[in-house]
Parts: structure tokens; sequence; C-alpha cells
């Protein structure tokens, strides 16, 4: 699976590298399969930052704000934080950045262990908004 621009097109950039064994094992923890290109992204930076992050839901439009850090810890913020210790994330659905606005983009397990949608989560009025029905749909979405 390939995308059409490289990570630098998207400004990417972050603190470290993530290695695949460390991927594995969080995929381990969450019995899920996280999207090639997610972990692609994830060995490039993490956390990571990112210029090129604009993207619509519905007549609306937002941009990343960040990437959460993937890393083998719950703690506070991180990937993990949400996935395990958050009470308001409905069952299923994993954000992994936020945008400007505090909203969540997540990955939406719910149907499937292996190929989630990409979502909107506004956590605090509970409403959920379609992105795209996988991450490379959602980073060919991406604009400045």
């Amino acid at each position: 699976m390939s995308l059409s621009k490289s990570w630098s097109d998207f400004g990417l950039k972050g603190s470290k590298n993530l290695n695949l064994d460390e991927i594995l094992k969080i995929e381990s923890i969450l019995n899920i399969e996280l999207p090639f290109l997610y972990k692609s992204l994830v060995e490039y930076a993490n956390p990571a930052y990112i210029e090129v992050g604009s993207f619509y839901y519905g007549d609306d439009e937002t941009s990343i704000s960040d990437f959460f850090p993937l890393t083998q810890s719950n703690e506070y913020g991180s990937f993990l934080w949400y996935a395990l210790d958050n009470s308001i994330i409905p069952k299923g659905i994993l954000p992994f950045a936020r945008d400007a606005g505090d909203f969540l983009i997540c990955f939406d397990y719910r149907e499937t262990k292996t190929s989630p949608k990409i979502i909107l989560l506004d956590s605090f009025l509970s409403e959920i908004y379609p992105i795209s029905n996988n991450f490379k749909d959602f980073l060919e979405l991406l604009h400045e």
C-alpha cells in the first residue's frame, strides 16, 4: 500500500522514531492490527507533528493539531492512555490524534480489528463524524 506523497511532503516531523517490535507489542496489548501506513508514520516520527494536516468532514473543515505518542506506557495523553484508561471514549474507538478544537481523530475498530475506518469524535457531545474508510484515504484527504 503506497501513498501518492512522501512523509516530507506533509511537513511531518517528530522527536524520535518507533521500531516495529515496539509497535507489535502495542498491537498485542490492544489485540488489534494498526494500519500499515500508520505504523510507517510512527516509525518515521513519534509523536508526529504535521504541517499539511487540514481535512474536511461533512461541510466542515479542521486540521490535525498533533498525533498522540505511540508508546508502551499508558501515560496521560498517549495513544495507550486513550485506549486503556479513558472512560469517555466508546469501546472500539482508538484516538491517534487531535484537531485544533480538541476533537479526537480516531481509528474505528467497532466493525473490524484489522482495517479501521477513520472518524472524528467530539467527546464532549459524544458525536461521531465519518472521515474516511481507512488510514490511507485519510492521508490522501490532507491538504494545506
